[in-house]
């Protein structure tokens, strides 16, 4: 590529409300190459766009989003840090208004010590099934850090391209190491050259996350990653534009 696909890491987490459509717009409408979200499900098995662990950001401290009906979240406000409203979408509202327009990496959350595997197993079933029922399978990544979560979407639902989160570095050479991958997601802090090479001649992409400062954006150009996970789309079209040049290299 002539550079890394810019992906608005739950759309944009700089004063709008993350992971909501007016993150997702604010992204789309500041040069982002596609949006990253989160999705879980709530108590009565709706998939819904939300990232953390409890509904802090909702003023419900200590509360998960799999202890309330869909009904009761949508009731609720999330707020930016800088104190902007908006409610928590679905994942039907996601893809019925982006699937067309854009990439969507999916980011299907597991919490082992939180939920079940049926409730991970069903969870999985449903993105699959709406990503089916839209027909968006071809802008759709499915991302996860739980390997077993990754493997149950190879198994239902159409062939969709599935891509590892890592914290540190894996050793590709492992057995099983990338088996059914599309990509490896790698922390930017781990990031090397050397490495993006290695996952290049394993057959996979290789995107990186969270870039949101000059010495993170160009550790990840400096690699020759992919697809660059940011929640400041708008300053890292910028910054690209700024250190790269027409073929996609560093200046």
């Amino acid at each position: 590529m002539a550079r890394p696909w810019i992906i608005g890491h739950r759309g944009v987490t700089d004063g709008t409300p993350e992971n909501t459509l007016a993150a997702f717009e604010a992204a789309l409408e500041h040069a982002a190459d596609g949006i990253e979200l989160d999705v879980q499900l709530s108590r009565d098995g709706v998939p819904v766009v939300f990232h953390h662990r409890t509904l802090f950001r909702a003023c419900l401290r200590g509360r998960r989003i799999f202890h309330l009906d869909l009904a009761a979240l949508r009731r609720l406000v999330v707020r930016s840090r800088s104190g902007r409203c908006a409610s928590i979408p679905t994942l039907d509202e996601v893809l019925s208004r982006y699937g067309s327009r854009t990439r969507i990496f999916l980011e299907v959350k597991a919490r082992p010590r939180v939920d079940t595997p049926a409730r991970h197993q069903e969870l999985v079933e449903k993105v699959a099934a709406a990503v089916e029922r839209y027909r968006v399978a071809e802008r759709v990544c499915l991302l996860s850090f739980n390997r077993a979560v990754l493997a149950s979407c190879c198994r239902v639902g159409p062939p969709l391209r599935t891509c590892l989160n890592l914290k540190r570095p894996i050793d590709l050479a492992a057995p099983g190491a990338v088996d059914r991958l599309f990509a490896l997601c790698l922390a930017v802090r781990h990031l090397t050259p050397a490495y993006v090479e290695a996952v290049h001649r394993a057959g996979l992409a290789c995107f990186t996350f969270t870039c949101d400062s000059p010495r993170t954006a160009k550790r990840a150009i400096a690699a020759g990653a992919d697809a660059i996970i940011t929640g400041r789309p708008a300053w890292l079209a910028s910054y690209l534009d700024a250190h790269l040049d027409a073929r996609g290299v560093a200046g």
